[in-house]
């Protein structure tokens, strides 16, 4: 039996190809768009040859080895549609659907899915990857040329907007393209469109514009009608009111939309209580294509923007809905989505904050993956607890104190101890409140089990500075060190911090000796030992928790600097080595002229030889005209036949001279 959407395809002379089960229009020869031959050949093949095609798959995840494996294979890819909960039966068109990441997610949502996408090689990718869903269906059609009959209920652009120009001749190709969805929508559809931001705050930063690959080149406002292109949020509204969808809602994802952790609605900087800068701050450095070096550190001006209601305005990146009507725009109680969806299936979690009046919040949780059991998520070692819903607490994370401490120039290892020696006040006053009273003296000192997840970035500082527990969610099934909680907050604090501060000593350290001066100085003793243990025991945890081979987590690299430079330190430190080096040019120079001068008199000096030398070379001459002329007279007659009158002058001559004369 057809489907609605093969005989639509059907009607408009579109033909499934037998052997691949893509359709198409005869002859259609593909876009020419691609992340390289080698690359595309081995994401296919690693599609083509896995069991579970899943959106978690476990086997797929082996083959995140880079950033396009990791783009197109990563569970993470999905978060972008999550907030909207794709309905079974419901019709969908996904616009670009690359190599099918997108495509699996609906699909599996159990939705008629039209995946459309330029390139035949992803096509036959995104294909495979939707080989056991009948739901889908792939066409290979680029959108300008795609013709039909049937229309949406959800159309998806997900990275293809700021393409436009690459295939449209148009005036205005942007415009055009949002205009050609909103004709395919269903009167109360909706577009789901998601793009970076123009005016991203990693682009101020020094991140390179993700298309042309050059920083500043977007903020600058480079781009040529051929190119692939962003825009800011006004721009871009002002694009989908044109195109005939007026009726918008932006969200930020973050850290941006390909990889999203973490979705805020723009909603919500109305609310005073609620931190939305956390999300943005805390998933800064969780961005693979986020540059070593930028101009300033993102989880220190995070802050700043929000607090000035700039979050959405400088968001790298937006989610935007947009309909021709109002009726089926998100939920505007909604605030923010989290999702933790890097872990092991049957760990996976969303986590919903709404508010629920003026004063309250709501954080409501949701297992992704509920086909596993309680049974299958829990093991020797940790067991994991998930509650349905609890009240936001609203104050200041206690992490915010170490990034302050160790993101500002001339910080210490004692600054560092001090943060420690806070958190450990924070953890007594929560046994306190539990009932326990004990003091924490040593690394050694035990805790409940789950007190391993009490790190500083799950204790809240409120309004009067008392510490409360967030989001424990992981259990011990053993009793906890101290030293293990420590160690804990400090790495994964670390894993936040995009650039260190120089330190007031200027001179950076390992992560290995910060870890050792941060427990000696916060009274905390830890021996190399301790540490061992403690990674040992963290690897297996984690191996359990996300389904990753344990010796992954064993190298915590202990040996690698910290990041001390940004731009504006190596900015200085050109400056220094350009005034350096223009005292040596001035030292050259110097030493040049002395080099001249010597060569000038050298010069003078060698006149001088010379003309002694023709002297030499004259007199030398004359000389050897003298002696050969000697002796030719010696060899000549007459000086033989005088030589005996020359023997009796010397006679006489003897004879003539008198006695003791000297003549």
């Amino acid at each position: 039996m057809i489907s609605k959407v093969e005989h639509a395809l059907t009607q408009s002379d579109y033909r499934v190809d037998p052997l691949t089960g893509i359709w198409s229009r005869p002859n259609f020869a593909g876009i020419d768009y691609s992340d390289g031959d080698e690359t595309e050949r081995r994401i296919g093949t690693a599609i083509n040859n896995v069991s579970d095609l899943t959106v978690f798959s476990p086997e797929l995840r082996s083959h995140c080895v880079d950033w396009a494996s990791t783009y197109h294979l990563s569970s993470l890819r999905a978060n972008i549609l999550r907030p909207f909960q794709i309905a079974k039966g419901q019709d969908i068109l996904e616009i670009g659907a690359g190599c099918g990441a997108l495509s699996r997610y609906l699909g599996e949502c159990g939705a008629n899915v039209l995946a459309l996408e330029g390139s035949l090689r992803r096509s036959k990718t995104a294909k495979s990857r939707t080989r056991d869903l009948p739901n889908v269906t792939v066409v290979a059609e680029k959108l300008s040329d795609f013709r039909t009959e049937q229309r949406f209920d959800v159309i998806t652009l997900i990275g293809v907007l700021e393409y436009a120009g690459l295939y449209s001749t148009a005036e205005n190709p942007a415009e055009m393209m949002l205009a050609n969805v909103a004709s395919l929508l269903k009167p109360n559809g909706l577009m789901v469109l998601a793009i970076e931001n123009q005016l991203g705050l990693k682009y101020f930063a020094g991140a390179p514009e993700d298309h042309i690959g050059l920083p500043m080149y977007g903020l600058e406002g480079r781009y040529e009608k051929t190119q692939p292109r962003t825009y800011g949020r006004k721009a871009l509204s002002e694009l989908l009111t044109q195109a005939g969808l007026p009726v918008t809602s932006f969200l930020a994802p973050f850290p941006d939309y390909k990889l999203p952790i973490s979705i805020l609605s723009e909603n919500s900087s109305e609310y005073k209580d609620f931190d939305g800068a956390a999300f943005a701050w805390q998933s800064a450095k969780r961005d693979p294509q986020l540059p070593s070096l930028l101009g300033f550190a993102p989880e220190r001006v995070w802050p700043e923007v929000f607090r000035n209601g700039l979050g959405l305005e400088l968001a790298n990146s937006f989610l935007v809905v947009a309909s021709s009507q109002p009726t089926l725009l998100p939920d505007r109680s909604v605030l923010a989505w989290h999702y933790s969806a890097g872990r092991a299936p049957q760990y996976c979690r969303e986590a919903i904050f709404a508010a629920t009046d003026a004063d309250s919040i709501s954080v409501t949780y949701r297992m992704l993956y509920p086909e596993y059991s309680d049974d299958q998520a829990n093991s020797t070692l940790v067991r994991f607890e998930c509650p349905e819903t609890v009240r936001y607490t609203s104050g200041r994370l206690l992490a915010e104190v170490f990034i302050q401490a160790v993101s500002r120039d001339g910080w210490s290892i004692d600054d560092v101890g001090s943060f420690v020696r806070q958190y450990v006040e924070s953890v007594e006053t929560l046994l306190q409140a539990e009932g326990r009273v004990k003091t924490i003296s040593s690394a050694t000192d035990t805790l409940p089990g789950k007190y391993w997840d009490v790190i500083a970035q799950n204790i809240i500082l409120c309004d009067n500075e008392l510490p409360m527990m967030i989001d424990n969610e992981w259990t011990l099934n053993t009793d906890v060190e101290f030293g293990h909680c420590v160690l804990r907050s400090l790495l994964l604090l670390m894993a936040t911090v995009t650039r260190f501060g120089v330190p007031a000593n200027g001179q950076s350290c390992t992560r290995k000796a910060f870890i050792e001066g941060v427990f000696a100085t916060s009274g905390v003793a830890v021996s190399e030992t301790d540490i061992t243990r403690y990674i040992e025991l963290e690897a297996s945890i984690q191996a359990q928790i996300t389904g990753r081979p344990r010796s992954e987590f064993l190298n915590w690299s202990p040996d690698d600097l910290l990041t001390t430079q940004n731009m504006q330190t190596m900015v200085a430190e050109v400056d220094q080595i350009q005034l350096a080096a223009n005292e040596r040019l001035k030292n050259i120079e110097v030493l040049q002229a002395e080099v001249d001068r010597i060569q000038l008199v050298a010069n003078e000096r060698l006149d001088d030889i010379a003309i002694l030398q023709a002297e030499v070379n004259q007199i030398q001459s004359i000389a050897k005209d003298h002696r050969e002329e000697i002796k030719a007279l010696r060899e000549s007659i007459s000086w033989k036949a005088t030589a005996p009158l020359r023997k009796l002058t010397t006679v006489l001559r003897s004879m003539l001279t008198p006695r003791g004369s000297s003549d």
